[in-house]
This record gives C-alpha cells, sequence and structure tokens, in this order.
C-alpha cells in the first residue's frame, strides 16, 4: 500500500512539472533601452549555437548591462535562482550599484506591465536580426522609437557634428 502511495505521489509530482522561467531578481517598472544596451543585449541573444546565453543584467540606473555566456556547453536550460544570484553579485560588484535580471537564456523577464512575459511573446529566437529585435523591443514597450526613426536620427547627429 505505501508502495502505492508513493508511486502515485511521483505521478502527480511528475505530471505537474512546470518548466517556468525564474523571474527571481528580475528588474520592475518602466525601462527605456538606451542603443549601447541594446546593442550588448543583440550580441547576447545572437551567440553561437554551442554557446549558452545564461543571464542579462541592467543597473539600477539603466545605464550599463552585464551579461554572462556560458561557452562550448550542450547545455540550453533556463537559469534557477542559484547561477542568477551569484551572476547577479558580479554584476553589482562590478558597477556598485544594484542590478536587474532583464533575460534569462533568451527569454525576457523584465515587469512593465507591458511585457507578457510569456513564451510565445517574450522568447527570441538566436538568429533575429536587429531590425526585428527593435520591432519585438517596441512592442514589449522596452524602445519607444522604431529603427527607422532611430537610424533617422544618428544619421542627423552626424550630419551636424560633420557641419559644426
Amino acid at each position: 500500500m505505501v508502495k502505492k502511495l508513493i508511486f502515485i505521489f511521483i505521478l502527480i509530482n511528475f505530471k505537474n512539472l512546470s518548466y517556468a522561467v525564474s523571474t527571481v531578481n528580475n528588474g520592475q517598472g518602466q525601462l527605456e533601452l538606451s542603443e549601447k544596451i541594446i546593442q550588448d543585449f543583440y550580441s547576447y541573444i545572437t551567440t553561437g549555437i554551442q554557446n549558452n546565453p545564461i543571464n542579462f543584467f541592467i543597473t539600477a540606473d539603466h545605464n550599463n548591462s552585464y551579461f554572462i555566456i556560458n561557452k562550448n556547453t550542450n547545455y540550453k536550460g533556463y537559469s534557477g535562482s542559484g547561477p542568477i544570484k551569484r551572476n547577479k553579485t558580479k554584476c553589482e560588484a562590478k558597477y556598485k550599484q544594484p542590478c536587474y535580471l532583464f533575460s534569462n537564456q533568451r527569454f525576457i523577464v523584465w515587469n512593465n506591465q507591458i511585457n507578457p512575459i510569456k513564451k510565445n511573446k517574450s522568447k527570441l529566437k538566436r538568429k533575429i536580426s536587429y531590425d526585428q529585435l527593435i520591432t519585438i523591443l517596441l512592442e514589449l514597450g522596452f524602445v519607444t522609437k522604431s529603427n527607422e526613426t532611430r537610424k533617422k536620427e544618428n544619421l542627423e547627429s552626424i550630419f551636424d557634428e560633420i557641419l559644426n
């Protein structure tokens, strides 16, 4: 009888396993990503197939980013709370301020009330183009200007520098 109860207990727990992404220490609130952070994030998510982008953090002042990529690994799973805490501590030691998790693997976990933190909306593919990334970040509320507007503003600032 005890063996049957243990077996049933194991089956119930096995069936209810969730493959949810840990949102421990994730960022909260409005966030406008700078061009530098977007470029860092793009290099983080487009790592080679043999590499595993672990965590991407953004500092409390929203000016810097810190990311961990595990090179030459077969493991492609999400980070749990232990690795997130260790990597967060490294980020905080480097920048001397609090850091918050923006992405776990290629899954954006920052809670800005627009990002649904759902696999079909917040998870990015490794082979994404820069323009696609900007479009997704615009939809999720992390950028307010389209890529065309950004390019136009960059060109205008370059012309202003040359002319002045």
